[in-house]
């Protein structure tokens, strides 16, 4: 008996010493484009200290959805600032992957997605060095993305428009 607890300690022991990256969990907020209601632009960067594997998770405020594009960029030409990508997706539709290596940028082509946006990244941070290892290994990315107007608004504007159209034939009746 005592024999099993020992074999489960050392095994959790093991699994304990196992680093990997820092997960990142951040709020990106929405910035409205000045000249429209319904367009959005956002900005982040994330900074990982530790090799390994890590998700990062990005959610965008305001729960916004509608035609989105995003793209992230990494610059690692020595070990400890390489960062490959393992996947990138919005809400479950994946980004498009280049090959991994000192320069890499993953894009998402603008397509309908509902909001709230949720990004997942997965990747490596340093993967030629010993998970754990102190690093500073960064990506950045942009998203934008322009509204979808709810089904309400679209029977507002139905109604606006039937109403301006029997103002207007009722001018025309009314001029003769």
């Amino acid at each position: 008996m005592k024999l099993s607890h020992a074999a489960i300690a050392t095994a959790l022991a093991a699994l304990a010493g196992t680093a990997s990256a820092d997960d990142k969990n951040i709020t990106v907020n929405w910035v409205a484009d000045a000249d429209s209601t319904t367009a959005f632009s956002a900005a982040w960067g994330i900074t990982h200290e530790a090799a390994g594997a890590f998700t990062d998770t990005i959610t965008f405020s305001d729960g916004v959805g509608g035609t989105f594009a995003s793209s992230l960029v990494t610059v690692g030409f020595m070990d400890q600032a390489n960062i490959d990508f393992s996947s990138v997706s919005v809400n479950g539709q994946t980004f498009t992957l280049g090959a991994n290596g000192p320069i890499e940028t993953p894009y998402f082509e603008p397509s309908v997605v509902a909001g709230p946006l949720v990004l997942t990244i997965t990747g490596v941070a340093a993967p030629a060095l010993t998970a754990g290892t102190s690093i500073a290994a960064s990506y950045a990315g942009t998203a934008n993305v322009s509204a979808v107007p709810e089904p309400e608004s679209y029977a507002m504007m139905l109604a606006g428009l039937g109403v301006v159209g029997m103002l207007a034939r009722r001018r025309r009746i009314g001029a003769r």
